[in-house]
């Protein structure tokens, strides 16, 4: 009777970390773009939600391909919901209230942004938005929305960032 004790603990904690989903949050994957590249990074991931931000950059124009982003996100699991080009004047007013450039696209409800998601790209961009296949809680209201992740490349191709939001955050 020890034997079979002493082997089921180790299964049962197996079976309860598979439970919890991916190992380092749903968006951990991205962590495996290019990672060479990476020059800054955010993660709070716990049982209940989390968030996520990566910033990668190249001295090379080109580096970060949309075609090649949209593979890497669709072969994840993500589905790419919307594409949208941004100037680099329109993101002149993604700030908050210190005036620090911030991704506010997560609530466009509210006049307040969480100081979580840091924007490092101003430079015209391209925003793709992904159906993750997690979904968000609002904390205020407990309603329940799509955890949208989202991808933005400067136009040159020398910068890109993800920025996921998921669970009760």
């Amino acid at each position: 009777m020890r034997d079979l004790t002493r082997s089921s603990v180790p299964f049962s904690l197996l079976l309860g970390l598979c439970a919890c989903g991916p190992v380092g949050g749903p968006a951990a994957f991205w962590k495996g773009y290019r990672s060479g590249l990476i020059v800054r990074q955010q993660s709070d991931q716990g049982p209940w939600g989390g968030h996520r931000w990566i910033q990668w950059e190249s001295p090379d124009v080109g580096a970060f391909s949309e075609v090649e982003v949209r593979q890497f996100a669709q072969n994840h699991g993500w589905r790419l919901v919307k594409r949208t080009e941004v100037s680099s004047r329109e993101m002149s007013g993604w700030t908050g209230v210190d005036g620090r450039n911030l991704f506010p696209l997560f609530y466009p409800k509210h006049s307040g942004v969480s100081d979580d998601f840091r924007r490092h790209i101003s430079r015209d961009s391209v925003i793709l938005k992904f159906d993750s296949r997690w979904m968000r809680e609002d904390a205020g209201t407990n309603e329940m929305s799509t955890a949208y992740g989202y991808v933005q490349l400067s136009k040159d191709g020398q910068q890109m960032a993800i920025y996921h939001l998921w669970g009760n955050s």
